[in-house]
Parts: structure tokens; C-alpha cells; sequence
């Protein structure tokens, strides 16, 4: 006969190894500080980074984009303000070509701006209007098969235009039915061409397909789990989860890719780890760089699947735990 204190051992660790395994955010670091020298930001906006370990941070008041390594040290800045070529009149979403060329939105001068990996321009495309090609306030940025979607932050629209600023398509309109937006901000494309946006004022994220047509939506107005204050940004990890930034919620909420919310944090403030209007948001290597607009710095936290343990085996790890015990005594 076999022991039974062997088999209740076998079983609870059965129901330790079948804990769920769950992505929880840990803070890491911070970098930046306000102001207007090497290495500060004056109202971060959007961040990105390049294939060679750079990471970009558009600043919304200061009109530049400042460049830092992986670990926040500064590197080099761009841009000044102005409407002359390479100048900035509130820079916003930031993206790359298939080239590596850095794009960035110009808000308030209606274009998009291309740079060199060196931050020397190139050209732009883009002038004001509501017409196919011009923007009324170009804002959040993503680029997918060498299509390059602007989202309009006051046009409540997105278009898509090829890698030499030509038009191709564009969808949405002013509204809160399916399809349409109240403030398109930022967006995100996964890697089957569909496009993420976060419709700001109405306080959801849209899922369009990779011609403009709608999908699905999800989110409502609040403070619960899954509910949005005034959502910013997007972007989408290597398996498909989603995360989203939440600048009046102050915290970043995570949802996988049906949209059912997995589980947040944020809590305003100053501290370490603390968010006051969280904004753009970088995703790589299981690190998520949110963009902390109001404390004038980066925030860079790990997303790392750790495990989890379910109820039952925490249940197997008391048990296993009492049994031990038993068998010494």
C-alpha cells in the first residue's frame, strides 16, 4: 500500500505547479527631471524607441524630442520652436520608417515632420485642413508595413499615408457611435494590421481592422477596473497584451487581447512608481516606459510574468507545508 502522507504530497504539489502565472508591474527606475537643459523634459508627451537601444521622448512645451539610452542616460535632443523645417510647434507621437528615419508629429503646425537616425531633417508632409492629407492637430503616431497612421487630435479622425507621405485611406469621424471619435489620441497596429486607438474624451479604445473598418470597442467613463478617465496611449506587447495609459486616472491599466482587463497600476504622486498624468507609453524587453507628463520624467517599470498562486495552491503549499511537519514529529 502505498503512503498516503507520499500521494497528499504528490497532490499539493500538483496544485502548486498549476498556479496561474500573471504579469505584475514592478517599478524600476525614473529619468529626466523639468526643465529646458540636457537630459530634462518640459511636458513629455510621447515615447519610442529605435532598433539601436535609443529611447525618444517627444516634449509637448519644450518642442524638441530628447534621445536617451535604454537606462536614461541622455544622449542628444532635437528641434527647437518654430514653423521652419526641423522646428516644432508641440511635438507629439513619435514613430519610425522602414529605413529608421524618425517621424514625429507637429501638432500645432499640421505636419509630420522626418528626421534621420541623427536627428537631422529630412522633410515633412502635411499642412492644415480637414480635406485627404491635412491635419487638424496630427498627434499619436504608429507605423505597420510601410503604412504610417496619424491619428487627429482634434479632426477625430486617423489616416494612413505610405512611407513618402501619400495619401492611402482614413477613417473616423466627430461622435460617440462605433467608428467614431472624441479626440483620436494615441494609437497602436499589432501584428495582424489592426489598429488601436484610444478615443480620449470618449473614454474607450476602438479596434479597427486594416482598412479602417470597425471591430469592436471597449471601456466606458470611470474609475473601475476596465473604466477610463480620459485614456492617452496604447501599445500592444509581444503576446497581444494591451496597455493603456490613463492621464486623469493617473495608473496604466492592462487587458489582454479581447480587451478583459488583467490588472492595473498607478497611483498619483511623486514618489517612485507614483504617476501624475501618465501619458505615452514604450513597451520591450518586459520593460513598459510611461511617460509621467506632470513630474517631468520617464517612468520605467518590468512587466515580467511572475508566478501567481492561485487559491488551491496556496491551499497545496499550507498543506504540504503541515505534512512535512507530521512526518518530522
Amino acid at each position: 500500500m502505498r503512503n498516503p502522507i507520499v500521494l497528499a504530497l504528490a497532490l499539493c504539489f500538483t496544485l502548486v505547479l498549476n498556479s496561474v502565472s500573471h504579469a505584475q508591474a514592478g517599478f524600476l527606475f525614473t529619468f529626466g527631471s523639468e526643465g529646458t537643459g540636457n537630459g530634462e523634459l518640459s511636458g513629455p508627451a510621447f515615447i519610442n524607441g529605435d532598433n539601436n537601444g535609443r529611447i525618444f521622448v517627444s516634449e509637448f512645451a519644450g518642442d524638441r524630442v530628447s534621445v536617451f539610452d535604454t537606462s536614461g542616460g541622455f544622449l542628444f535632443n532635437f528641434g527647437s520652436e518654430g514653423d521652419a523645417d526641423g522646428q516644432f510647434n508641440s511635438a507629439g507621437g513619435i514613430e519610425f520608417d522602414s529605413s529608421g528615419n524618425i517621424l514625429v508629429s507637429d501638432q500645432d503646425n499640421n505636419r509630420v515632420q522626418i528626421f534621420d537616425s541623427g536627428g537631422s531633417f529630412i522633410s515633412n508632409f502635411g499642412e492644415q485642413g480637414t480635406g485627404v492629407g491635412q491635419f487638424s492637430g496630427p498627434y499619436g503616431l504608429a507605423t505597420h508595413n510601410g503604412s504610417i497612421f496619424v491619428a487627429e487630435r482634434f479632426g477625430d479622425r486617423v489616416q494612413a499615408f505610405d512611407e513618402a507621405g501619400n495619401f492611402q485611406f482614413g477613417f473616423g469621424s466627430e461622435g460617440t457611435s462605433p467608428g467614431q471619435f472624441n479626440t483620436a489620441n494615441g494609437l497602436d497596429v499589432d501584428p495582424f494590421g489592426n489598429i488601436y486607438v484610444t478615443d480620449r474624451l470618449n473614454h474607450r479604445i476602438q479596434v479597427f481592422d486594416d482598412s479602417g473598418n470597425f471591430l469592436r470597442a471597449f471601456g466606458t467613463e470611470g474609475t473601475g477596473e476596465g473604466q477610463f478617465n480620459q485614456p492617452f496611449d496604447i501599445v500592444l506587447d509581444s503576446v497581444g497584451n494591451i496597455y493603456v495609459s490613463e492621464i486623469e486616472n493617473n495608473r496604466i491599466q492592462v487587458f489582454n487581447n479581447a480587451g478583459d482587463f488583467s490588472y492595473g497600476f498607478g497611483v498619483e504622486g511623486s514618489g517612485p512608481g507614483d504617476l501624475d498624468g501618465p501619458a505615452g507609453l514604450f513597451w520591450e524587453d518586459d520593460r513598459l516606459y510611461v511617460v509621467d507628463n506632470r513630474n517631468n520624467r520617464v517612468s520605467v517599470f518590468s512587466t515580467a510574468t511572475v508566478p501567481e498562486p492561485s487559491g488551491a495552491a496556496l491551499l497545496g503549499s499550507l498543506a504540504i507545508a503541515y505534512l512535512l511537519r507530521r512526518r518530522r514529529s
